[in-house]
């Protein structure tokens, strides 16, 4: 009980001194919100990635599908899985600054008949044989469908499918292209859909086969400017980069369609800030089990963009490491300059609990304020979670400190109240 009153007390007189003009240096005049001006804010990050895992599900059917015996039959995912899946993928999708997609039903149709042909195939295809005893109308759907889908085999979910398999995309045989990832993470990717026969698997990655659709995909491809990274600038979740096969993923950025990359000499410096490890990739960096930097693709696929893929080792990213990562040596462009801080949307601090301790206290209040004065130095995870007032634009105030002394003693329930 003495602590508390003498670190209410100590709170009190820096209120004081600051209320009647005492003026010290903020820890951070920028936004403890967002990670070094860019990206998401921790803010938006939380309420997105809350939004995926309320509709978390295991995978489901309306109908079964039959793919053991003739006559086979498709079956139909149930709209919930349906529904998980395709808000992961848009996660994804929202990190790396793309428009977010709907659920077509016509894809998630083909889809499905993708993957049970690959199924009773027992064999990965996008261009499937028939299989006996299987029904044309079937087969042609899965055929239309392996044609314009990602597909995966031996997942634990479609969730599974879609990080540790689509997005992650770095074993030896994708490395260099990662093109389920930029399948997916296509700015002119129109909708998606998913289908699931046992362990095989089948995601919408490219617009359905007709000339309205294919027009406008194109369009929009070759209108695109700008660069698409991954892991994307700013605070990144381990959840939308999960470990593959293969370890760790490899990093990609995507290049609008205006980039001489045949012309270029592409060098990526990865600075780890937290380790202080710096590495330098050349092209002649090749070893896809440890410094790795691909050869500039341009165009690999008519429905693709310029892309690179590079990484230091097969070591899984970790919570709380932050990078700079440089980008030199294409031809006419600037140096492309970025920073990426890992975070595990599963061990964000509480709001309130600025030294991490699992409760708000007095000691939360003091340190908050601490910070505030320049008293203390604070990671970017204690800036967040020393904001309490209902306006996550600013760094945290004395205001910020009193109100976190308030939950602390009991004299409100809830912040942003």
């Amino acid at each position: 009980m003495k602590k508390i009153t003498s670190i209410v007390l100590s709170i009190c007189l820096i209120l004081s001194a600051v209320t009647f003009g005492v003026v010290f240096s903020s820890a951070d005049s920028g936004n403890p919100e967002q990670y070094k001006g860019q990206g998401k804010t921790l803010t938006e990050l939380s309420e997105k990635w809350s939004a995926v895992t309320a509709l978390k599900c295991d995978d489901t059917f309306t109908s079964n599908p039959n793919y053991t015996t003739a006559p086979y039959s498709a079956g139909e995912l149930s709209t919930a899985s349906q529904n998980y899946a395709t808000a992961y993928l848009n996660f994804a999708r929202y990190l790396a600054d793309v428009p977010t997609i709907n659920l077509n039903a016509e894809g998630a149709k083909l889809a499905q008949a993708a993957a049970v042909v690959n199924r009773v195939n027992n064999a990965l295809s996008h261009t499937p044989s028939k299989p006996a005893g299987m029904g044309q109308a079937l087969y042609d759907d899965g055929f239309e469908g392996a044609g314009i889908t990602n597909i995966g085999w031996g997942y634990s979910s479609i969730y599974d499918a879609i990080g540790r398999g689509w997005l992650n995309d770095t074993d030896s045989s994708n490395i260099a292209k990662l093109g389920h990832r930029t399948n997916f993470l296509s700015p002119a990717l129109p909708y998606t859909g998913f289908g699931k026969a046992d362990k095989y698997y089948a995601g919408m990655a490219l617009c359905l086969d007709n000339p309205t659709d294919r027009n406008k995909f194109f369009n929009d491809l070759n209108n695109f400017r700008g660069t698409i990274m991954y892991p994307a600038p700013g605070y990144f979740p381990i959840q939308a980069l999960p470990n593959g096969s293969s370890g760790g993923a490899a990093w990609s950025i995507q290049f609008d369609r205006t980039y001489d990359l045949n012309n270029s000499n592409i060098v990526v410096k990865v600075n780890n800030r937290t380790t202080g490890e710096v590495t330098t990739l050349t092209e002649s960096d090749q070893n896809v089990n440890g410094k790795y930097l691909s050869k500039p693709l341009v165009n690999q696929y008519s429905s693709s963009l310029g892309m690179i893929s590079f990484r230091v080792s097969t070591a899984a990213l970790k919570d709380g490491d932050e990078y700079t990562i440089t980008v030199s040596g294409i031809k006419d462009c600037a140096n492309i300059e970025y920073d990426v801080c890992i975070v595990d949307m599963n061990n964000l601090p509480i709001k309130g609990d600025v030294d991490a301790d699992g409760k708000i206290t007095a000691t939360d209040a003091l340190l908050a304020l601490q910070i505030v004065t320049g008293k203390a130095s604070a990671s970017e995870k204690q800036l967040w979670a020393a904001r309490v007032e209902a306006d996550d634009a600013a760094a945290p105030t004395s205001t910020d400190a009193l109100i976190i002394l308030k939950k602390a003693l009991g004299l409100i329930d809830n912040f942003f109240e």
